[in-house]
């Protein structure tokens, strides 16, 4: 996410409301990635330059940290984070789902991930799969690096 200045208002002389903020910021991850979400920041924060404080860009599947720093003493601020937002192609998480159903048991399967997922080591989430026979299947899908690699295991 790219470091973008903004101004806010509302608040006391001394803190400031973030709204403007978390507003600003749904806009650019719209903007940049064609993705509604929902950004948690504090209430209110100190109108002073230098003070930082951190929103969090929450998506379906993980959680994404955006720095917000003042850069002047009326609540003009600059926000980024030095790691881009990458989501995970959760597409392709589903394909290689029905390809391993379809491999093991003879069937055509529709398999549903969430669309909304950080693409990050460690970070795990469910898939759901409707097989041809009648049997649904929920799957642990577990990321194993930063670069859009997972495991699943069928539950």
């Amino acid at each position: 996410m790219a470091a973008l200045t903004l101004a806010a208002c509302g608040g006391s002389d001394e803190t400031i409301k973030t709204t403007g903020y978390a507003k600003a910021i749904q806009k650019s991850v719209l903007d940049q990635h064609k993705q509604v979400v929902n950004v948690d920041c504090p209430a209110t924060v100190k109108k002073k330059k230098g003070e930082s404080f951190v929103c969090n860009v929450k998506l379906e599947v993980g959680t994404y940290p955006v720095t917000v720093t003042m850069i002047d003493d009326s609540g003009k601020a600059k926000y980024g984070n030095s790691t881009p937002l990458v989501l995970l192609d959760t597409g392709q998480v589903e394909h290689a789902i029905g390809v391993e159903i379809r491999h093991q048991r003879h069937l055509g399967s529709h398999v549903t991930c969430p669309k909304q997922v950080l693409q990050k080591q460690g970070l795990t989430f469910f898939c759901t799969a409707k097989v041809q026979d009648g049997v649904t299947t929920r799957f642990k899908v577990s990321q194993t690096d930063d670069k859009g690699h997972v495991n699943f295991v069928g539950l």
